[in-house]
């Protein structure tokens, strides 16, 4: 009785009760929205440590549970009207990085296609199977191709492996894995319970495990605009960048210009840089002096250079390094963070994206 006393005199006080789960620190906290997402967006920091790390990582674990923004769904629903325009795939990948609460889900969408040998084209089939049984998935995935899949190994040995290197980024202890082994048989080879054992391991928030790994470009780009709560509407600008080395470069010259054309929506399928449809001339034998035929559907199934060329034309602003600042709050140094507000926001914000904290995670 005078325990219970104890404690509630305690929650009364604000104090929290012995046993009750730390807040994350902003570098935990960060450290989370790194590793299972592609960073964090500005106030996203605060918001996980006020949830708590348990009830986030349970919801990245259930995706169907986060409701898509009408935005991200206007913007794939446009790019499912360009079907066949090239690398549509893609884009679609990085509106959803960018765009979606799911952070975890494209995460792993990444991890599977990589795994398995697929194309981004095989991502929106992949998407929804990305927690299943591993062999649900194997056979789910084996008529879109790619090679073999890969043996999961006893008690999913090599996958889980595979796992734990790809978010911890080195090997874990032996008792990690065996706990791992045990959640793999307990849930039948399902991916859910054993990320979840890893995730709520003390090695996953193990300060040498905070920022051990370095960005390639998908995630370097992603992160970037997510801190900077650039809103992009338009992929495909984005596209060349990824296969450039000198991307980095020339990305955050034209994130920190405000230069990036990513702002409107591509155009569809028969749209032109006017709102008048071309006229053409009447067939042979049928001329009149100075008369044209009227206008006629764009025989084209695919929106028109110029269209795509003033839709890439349109602008998003220059980014504000104070959120910028917020976001980062646990990613980058103190230092880096105090250099920066004494700069110009254009030279904040190179100094920001361009510093060794914020290109590792």
């Amino acid at each position: 009785m005078r325990i219970l006393l104890i404690l509630v005199l305690a929650l009364l006080a604000g104090v929290p009760a012995v046993g009750a789960p730390a807040m994350l620190s902003h570098r935990e906290a960060a450290h989370l929205l790194n590793r299972l997402g592609y960073g964090p967006a500005p106030g996203e920091v605060e918001r996980l440590r006020r949830l708590g790390a348990p009830a986030w990582i349970d919801s990245q674990l259930h995706p169907e549970r986060l409701a898509l923004p009408e935005a991200l769904r206007t913007r794939l629903a446009t790019l499912a009207r360009m079907e066949q325009e090239q690398d549509t795939p893609m884009q679609a990948m990085l509106l959803r990085a960018l765009g979606s609460p799911r952070q975890l889900e494209e995460v792993m969408t990444r991890f599977w296609l990589d795994w398995f040998g697929l194309s981004p084209a095989a991502a929106e089939a992949l998407r929804p199977s990305v927690f299943r049984r591993y062999r649900d998935l194997a056979a789910a995935l084996a008529p879109l191709g790619g090679r073999a899949a890969p043996a999961a190994g006893v008690d999913g040995l090599h996958l889980r492996r595979a796992l734990a290197r790809y978010f911890v980024g080195r090997p874990v202890s032996e008792a990690l894995d065996a706990r791992m082994g045990a959640a793999w048989r307990r849930g039948g080879g399902a991916l859910r319970p054993v990320l979840h054992v890893l995730f709520a391991s003390r090695e996953f928030l193990a300060p040498d495990a905070i920022g051990s790994q370095r960005k390639d470009r998908f995630r370097f780009i992603v992160s970037a605009l997510r801190a900077t709560g650039t809103d992009v509407a338009n992929a495909a600008p984005l596209l060349p960048l990824l296969d450039d080395a000198r991307a980095p470069d020339r990305f955050i010259e034209a994130l920190a210009a405000g230069s990036l054309g990513v702002a409107a929506l591509p155009p569809g399928a028969h749209e032109h840089a006017s709102s008048a449809l071309p006229a053409r001339a009447l067939p042979a034998g049928q001329e009149r002096p100075g008369v044209l035929a009227p206008p006629s559907a764009w025989p084209s199934s695919a929106s028109t250079p110029a269209a795509r060329a003033m839709a890439a034309a349109t602008r998003s602003p220059a980014p504000d390094p104070a959120r910028l600042l917020e976001a980062l709050e646990g990613t980058v140094g103190s230092a880096t963070q105090a250099a920066a507000r004494e700069r110009t926001p254009a030279e904040a914000v190179r100094l920001l994206i361009a510093s060794e904290d914020f290109l590792r995670y």
